[in-house]
């Protein structure tokens, strides 16, 4: 039987409204307030899920070989 490793991701999203001059200080603010904790994102905020799958690679057995 072969192996696979399958990673799954999920993704959350949640959309603020911010007050401010540029695009870049919005892009500050929200960081900032993510960080102190302002928006929780939980399983409500739920946007997708991917799965990526590749077959885990083994070395070949070595026959006839003796470890010493």
């Amino acid at each position: 039987m072969r192996e696979f490793e399958v990673t799954v991701t999920e993704m959350l999203k949640k959309k603020v409204v911010i007050e401010a001059e540029t695009a870049q200080e919005a892009e500050i603010e929200a960081t900032e307030r993510w960080y102190d904790g302002d928006y929780i994102i939980d399983g409500k905020n739920f946007a997708g899920v991917t799965f990526a799958v590749k077959e885990v690679q083994r070395e070949p057995e070595r026959g006839g070989e003796q470890e010493r």
